[in-house]
Order: structure tokens, then sequence, then C-alpha cells
């Protein structure tokens, strides 16, 4: 049994899914598998999975493909993947990001030492502070409480970590924010650490930005209203709470909206300062 299963959806990502493989298989920790969900795409991911199979057979990583007869969307396909993992240890991947080499080395000596469930760690979009050496002794591990998980999705998929004995799956009809919905599903029953330190994973794009899933804000939002009402339906104790939940989830989006009408304001005065 590996220590590791990575599980990569993919939907027209033949792009992008090439340096996210090579990041996998430049690890220095190599007990894992790797296994791509074809989400139906229109592109050739498998002519892609063909040509990095023989790299991956002969470090003797598996590497495996599998193909959604429909279009399911990205929940389905990560339970898809989840289901058919043997890994002590499920590690997400999405297909536009890629990890430091050293992510798999760093996890698993925490892994090992405080006995996780549930390990999330940091990420960034900055190539310049990315591609560094990673120290071991670097990193703190703490464990969230509740209130911040509540607060904040304090990560993001490609840099979550959950023990494969966990029952709790993604809800296969959320594709926004689903991520942010298993981790309150799993504090349930698990605690959630966080790792402190330079961050393990580089999104392909900012957060929010066009071009991926998190780059429609209203949506985001809402799946972040499902996630609240969700966890106030598991825990009727904080049901009370469920309108505080959303009139905090509707300031953040206003605040969020400003900061983003700002931004553009900026960009649009500077790029006339650059015009002769």
């Amino acid at each position: 049994m590996p220590r590791f299963s990575i599980l990569i959806p993919c939907y027209n990502c033949s792009k992008t899914l090439p340096n996210t493989l090579s990041s996998c298989l430049q690890q220095k920790f190599d007990d894992f598998e790797v296994i791509l969900i074809d989400d139906y795409s229109k592109d050739n991911v498998v002519s892609i999975y063909k040509h990095y199979l023989p790299a991956f057979v002969l470090k003797n990583i598996p590497l495996t493909y599998h193909r959604n007869s429909v279009n399911s969307g990205v929940s389905f396909s990560r339970n898809t993947a989840w289901d058919l993992a043997i890994g002590e240890y499920i590690c997400f991947l999405d297909s536009d990001d890629i990890w430091h080499e050293s992510k798999l080395q760093i996890i698993n000596r925490f892994l090992s030492t405080n006995n996780c469930y549930c390990l999330c760690h940091s990420y960034t979009d900055n190539k310049d502070i990315f591609f560094t050496e990673r120290d071991t002794s670097n990193y703190e591990i703490f464990k969230l409480n509740l209130l911040k998980l509540l607060l904040k999705n304090p990560s993001q998929t490609s840099c979550f970590v959950l023990k494969r004995s966990i029952t709790d799956r993604f809800d296969n009809t959320m594709s926004y924010c689903e991520d942010y919905d298993l981790w309150l599903k799993v504090s349930k029953s698990h605690p959630v650490y966080q790792l402190c330190g330079k961050p393990l994973t580089l999104l392909s794009r900012p957060q929010k930005t066009p071009g991926g899933l998190s780059s429609n804000r209203v949506k985001m939002r809402l799946g972040e209203l499902t996630a609240y009402f969700n966890f106030t339906q598991r825990n009727n104790i904080f049901i009370i709470l469920l309108p505080l939940f959303l009139a905090y989830s509707m300031l953040k989006h206003i605040r969020s909206e400003f900061g983003y009408i700002i931004r553009l304001l900026k960009q649009k005065l500077n790029n006339r300062q650059v015009t002769p």
C-alpha cells in the first residue's frame, strides 16, 4: 500500500497537466500513486497520460487513468478517484497547479509524528518565492479551532491531505467551495491541522482571477453560503448562528467586490500613465 494517493481531476487541461504531472515525478518522496480522472474532456487528456506513463513506470510509481462517461463535475471526479485509491493518505492536486519537490517529504514527516487525519499547508502564485529550498525544520504544525475554520477557508484544495479511511466525501452537487464544505464536514469527527511555513503549492493563477472555477466570485460566495448551511444542518447546535454566518459571508463579498473595483481602477490609471 503506497503512503499517498494523488488525485487529479482533469477537464480540458492539456495545456497545464504536463507541468502538474512533472511536479509529481520530481517529488523527493516517491511512495505514492497518481490517479487521473478525466471528466469527459474535449481535449486529449489520455494522450498526455500515455506520454508520461513510461516516466512513472521507470520510477516505479503507479499512474492510472479513468474517464467519466459524462461530464460530472469536479466533486464527482474527486470522489470517484478517492474510491479507487489505495494509499494511506489522499492528496488532492488540481490539474493546473504544481507542488514543490519537497511537498510529500515534508508533510510525511508531520503526518508520521502527529497522527493527523486532516492536514493543510499554504500556497502562492508567486514563482519567485516558490522555487527555493525547503527545510522541514522551518515548519510548525497547529491545530485549527472551529472558529478559525468558520471564519475562513484555511487553504486551497491542492494543499489538503486526508486519511483515506475518512468516510466523508465531497458534495456532488457543489462545484464552488466544495472543498470548504468537506473540511467543515471532516472537522466534526477529526481535528484539522495547518502546517505553517513556506508554501508547498504553486497556483497557475491567482485565486478568483479569470480562467478557473474560482473566477466566478458570485458563485464562490453562494458556495460558501451553501457550506455554512450544510454545516448548521449537521451541527444543530449552531443553527441559531446561521443568520450571522450568512451576514458575515455577504460582508466578505461586499468587501471583496469593493477591493476588486479599486484594483481595476488602479490598473487602468497605471496603464494611462504608461501610455505616451
